[in-house]
């Protein structure tokens, strides 16, 4: 069964989220703090740089520890990143065996003013 997507994530075997097949992946926590996996551990992108320029100008908590698939129940909201693409909210996060797992990341006011 095929499933439809706008990218792939690459995790670990633990779980631990890096990024995207073409883009930077991050998640707002429950306490309104941007996390993303370690700059050293992924590869370096455009947008997310400016991303994390923003959240700087915005008094904004930035992490990098890699979000977790164990811990989705602590985040309200994530999102992708890519110089085409610029900032998409991830509305819904499907798992290989087809679980879905739905967050408002659309209207997280967090993404909106990373957008």
């Amino acid at each position: 069964k095929q499933l439809e997507s706008e990218e792939i994530l690459i995790c670990d075997a633990k779980g631990r989220i890096y990024e995207g097949i073409s883009s930077n992946f991050a998640v707002i926590t429950k306490n309104g703090v941007l996390q993303m996996a370690p700059s050293d551990t992924v590869l370096s992108g455009t947008m997310m740089n400016l991303v994390k320029e923003i959240a700087k100008e915005n008094e904004i908590k930035v992490i990098e520890w890699c979000p977790e698939l164990g811990s989705l129940d602590k985040y309200v909201a994530m999102f992708i990143t890519s110089t085409s693409r610029s900032v998409i909210p991830v509305d819904t996060l499907i798992h290989l065996d087809g679980t879905r797992h739905f967050f408002k990341s659309s209207d997280n006011l967090i993404i909106k003013t990373l957008k």
